[in-house]
């Protein structure tokens, strides 16, 4: 199809928002990645390093592709709002963690499509791009998750492997995994949200006990503002959030393992965490934390065969000035 006709793009564009709302990928991404599939010889794109891409030269993996999978996610006003209204001391896990860990799963799962549609046994490499914008217009929310991977073949495997695994672990760290006796089975992701108001104990609130005791007649408009300016010159803890920072990070490794579990998995690896935090208009403190790692089990070549031979290792040896030769020290 020519797409350089405004009329053949349209119905480009109308097919592959079909097919996203049905469960599938964008026409074009499904017709790059067969074409990928179908030919040993394709040009390849690959988010892998210098030192990556020579470990999987030697050890009989082929990267075939970059893949990613996205998602723009709108939520409602009254949705995102009314998980705010929080009373003064309260503490809560906001619902609008629902909507990025909704947009997060389409996401990984388009992903997922694109590597299956090339013939990847793995994804390494697994990152994920993720904001949120508020719309000044409309008041309401816009979450959007971008994931990206490099889609890699086991040259050694055989036709048993059909679905292909999502791994955050780089190709040294997975290519570690499998030769100690693990594999991954899996990403598992969550984004927790908690929000907090300081309530009366907080710091402004003590100022101002401060001010009605001493009398505001007293003191007039600049005796307040010195006397708010000393308080909040005091360094202290304020416990109260950093009990939510602790509830929320909690919630985020419960969940992390509720997936796992799922996986039948002993254990998570390569964990990585990104916490955020703001004070919204009402003065309650919102943190958010995103975070993904791997799942992984004690299963050698899980549906891989054999697997690929071991690395040999190689002692370093020089010249030294007077010609002679010596290995380097630890060699």
């Amino acid at each position: 199809m020519e797409l350089s006709r405004p009329d053949a793009l349209s119905q480009v564009v109308e097919d592959s928002i079909s097919r996203l709302e049905n469960g599938g990928i964008p026409v074009i991404a499904e017709q790059r990645l067969e074409a990928l599939r179908r030919s040993a010889s394709a040009l390849f794109t690959t988010g892998l390093s210098v030192n990556e891409f020579a470990l999987t030269q030697a050890v009989g993996l082929r990267p075939v592709s970059q893949v990613m999978g996205s998602c723009v996610f709108q939520q409602g006003v009254a949705a995102e709002r009314a998980t705010w209204q929080l009373a003064p001391g309260e503490t809560h896990r906001l619902a609008m963690e629902d909507e990025w860990n909704a947009a997060r799963e389409t996401a990984l799962h388009r992903l997922w499509l694109e590597a299956e549609a090339c013939g990847a046994h793995v994804v390494t490499g697994v990152r994920i791009r993720q904001s949120g914008q508020d719309s000044a217009d409309s008041g309401s929310a816009m979450i959007e998750i971008v994931a990206i991977g490099t889609a890699v073949l086991h040259e050694a495997a055989g036709p048993a492997r059909q679905d292909p695994v999502l791994t955050n672990l780089s190709m040294q760290d997975y290519w570690k995994l499998i030769q100690h006796g693990f594999d991954a089975l899996g990403v598992v992701a969550c984004t927790n949200m908690v929000g907090r108001h300081p309530g009366s104990g907080g710091l402004r609130g003590r100022a101002l006990g401060m001010l009605a005791g001493v009398g505001r007649d007293m003191l007039g408009d600049g005796g307040m503002g010195i006397l708010e300016g000393a308080a909040g010159r005091k360094s202290r803890e304020r416990p109260e959030f950093s009990a939510a920072v602790t509830d929320v990070y909690s919630y985020a490794s419960a969940d992390l393992h509720a997936q796992a579990e799922r996986l039948a998995a002993e254990g998570i690896v390569g964990v990585r965490i990104d916490h955020s935090q703001f004070t919204d208009g009402n003065e309650n403190r919102i943190l958010t934390v995103h975070t993904i790692g791997t799942a992984i089990a004690s299963s050698l070549s899980r549906g891989f065969g054999a697997g690929p031979a071991a690395l040999s290792v190689m002692p370093v040896r020089r010249l030294d000035r007077e010609g002679g030769n010596h290995s380097e020290p630890g060699a």
